[in-house]
This record gives C-alpha cells, structure tokens and sequence, in this order.
C-alpha cells in the first residue's frame, strides 16, 4: 500500500495529504467499487492521479474541479512552493493526460457545481468556500453506497466543513465511517457498517496502522459509531520517546 505511493512520490506527484489517509480511501473505494469520483478544488489533480494509480488504473472516471483562485491570488510563489502546481487550465489538462487519468475538468467555482450524469460514488471536498449547499449536492447525487470525503478535517483548519457535515449527521441524512489524521469519510445513513467491520477486520490495514479501532460518540441524544485510524506511530509518540530518551 504505501510502497506504492512512496513510488508515485518519487515520480514527482504529491496529493497533499497524510499517507495513511490516502491509504485508508484507497481501501474504501476498493470496497465501493467506485467508477464516479469527483474532486472538488482538485488543486494540482495529484490526489486523483495517486488514488487512481493505487486502486485500479483507468477504472474509475474522475471529474476535477478547480477555478485557479491559489493560483490567481500567489502567480508569485507557484514556481517556490518546491512541487507542481498548475498555473492554468492548460496547464492543469496536460499534466492530467500525461498521467493518463480518465477524466473531465471544470473550471469553475464551487458555487456553479454541474449536474453531473452519473450518480457519484466518492466526492472528495478540499475548498476553503463550500456551504450547506455544497454538501446537499454532495447528498443529493451520491450513489447509494457511495462516500463523502472531507480533506482539513481539523477544527483549527476547516470549522465550518466540520458543522456542515455535522449538520447532516443529526438531519439523520449520513453518519461516519472513519476519521483518519487530517481526512474523514462519511456515507448514507444505514450504510456505514458494513464499511467500518470491513475495514476494521482487514487484516493488512491493522498491520498497518497498528490503531485501528472502533469509537463512538453521543450528540443531540443519538449515539454514532466510526473507525479511528492513526499509525503505529504517531509523532506526538516519537516526541514523548525522544523526550524521555534526553531526560
């Protein structure tokens, strides 16, 4: 699993996101078996393009959308940021074909989303603008099994992608299915179980993050399960070994 994203980070693509995360989603559209997956604020596509190459290469169809707004707002710092970054729509199009992904782009805000043709089994957020009705046209084109994935899933960098998500835990509309380091999954209600016993019984991804277990929490009176996952070792874990090691 993570030799082969090492491999793709070593051809020069970077996702931008943790490891075990991009491992943990991979897992997940293994399970859905997922051909419809979209990405809202696609950035440089290198999410896409990884998690294309480690599920199954050219099974899925991927719908990008990105309207340039980090490129428009810093044309002074894409050639310092040490990684690819696209600098138009052109640009964006070529590195995509060159990486053979299966794929539409949209060059759009995340206000003007498409109705799309099929019904979506993964839809990926990393914006800094969705709303309340950004997630209800995640929930209303999503597939019967399908997933939502929230990248900056912590509070002191995405709040409101949190609420919103929340929001619609309590309207009963989805609920969890596992929280990872910086990323989070979430499905139609009634249908997270069988995802989390899957992923939490597969014997590789408890060798893998060494915690992988089962959490719940209360809210508003109604009880909710998800899977945690974190690795082996964390880096909070390394700091309290170096610390004692030095003391």
């Amino acid at each position: 699993m993570e030799s082969k994203l090492q491999e793709l980070k070593d051809q020069g693509y970077n996702p931008l996101t943790n490891d075990q995360d991009l491992v943990l989603s991979v897992e997940t559209l293994k399970l859905i078996g997922a051909t419809q997956i979209w990405e809202l604020g696609c950035g440089s596509g290198d999410w896409s393009i990884c998690v294309d190459k480690m599920y199954q290469p050219g099974f899925a169809e991927y719908h990008l959308i990105d309207n340039f707004q980090f490129t428009n707002i810093h044309p002074d710092i894409i050639n310092k940021l040490g990684y690819y970054w696209p600098k138009d729509e052109k640009d964006i199009k070529k590195h995509l074909s060159e990486a053979e992904l299966d794929y539409v782009f949209y060059n759009i805000d995340i206000a003007n989303l498409p109705e799309p043709d099929d019904l979506i089994d993964c839809v990926r957020i990393d914006t800094a603008h969705e709303t309340a009705k950004t997630i209800q046209w995640c929930v209303d084109n999503l597939s019967e099994n399908g997933i939502i994935q929230c990248a900056d899933i912590r509070l002191n960098k995405s709040f409101q992608k949190v609420m919103l998500m929340t929001e619609q835990v309590l309207l009963g509309v989805i609920e969890p299915v596992w929280l990872g380091e910086g990323e989070g999954v979430w499905c139609r209600k009634g249908k997270g179980k069988y995802l989390r016993d899957k992923l939490y019984n597969d014997p590789d991804l408890q060798d893998y993050f060494g915690e992988l277990r089962y959490n719940d929490f209360t809210l508003m009176g109604q009880h909710y399960d998800y899977v945690r996952a974190r690795l082996k070792q964390t880096r909070y874990a390394k700091v309290r070994e170096e610390l004692t090691q030095n003391s």
